[in-house]
């Protein structure tokens, strides 16, 4: 974790977290003769991330339930294929939603 007065990072333990989320993924190709083969993927997951225990956190308390950072709640994928031969060409989107960066803008 980073001191947020020095700027300083140092190895803290910081408590348990718990990981929890689903996800959804479907992909679906059509096959035909002259162009190729066309695929479509996408998925979806939500996802929870949240301490289970109390530490310290550089002079501040963390409770459980704080959510924890880096972790954002909903991530996307789509994209599209196409294969003829030895010729591939492809096109992927990624959307993840907002998160905090560090623990100081995740509610503490």
């Amino acid at each position: 974790m980073t001191n947020p007065i020095t700027q300083v990072s140092t190895t803290v333990n910081g408590g348990k977290s718990t990981y929890s989320g689903i996800e959804l993924d479907a992909q679906q190709t059509l096959h035909t003769i002259d162009y190729g083969d066309f695929s479509l993927f996408g998925n979806l997951s939500l996802n929870k991330a949240y301490f289970s225990s109390s530490f310290n956190y550089f002079g501040t308390q963390v409770n459980p339930g704080m959510p924890l950072a880096n972790v954002p709640r909903h991530l996307a994928n789509l994209g599209v294929g196409w294969k003829l031969g030895s010729w591939r060409a492809n096109m992927n989107l990624h959307y993840a939603s907002s998160q905090y960066l560090n623990q100081l803008t995740s509610g503490l």
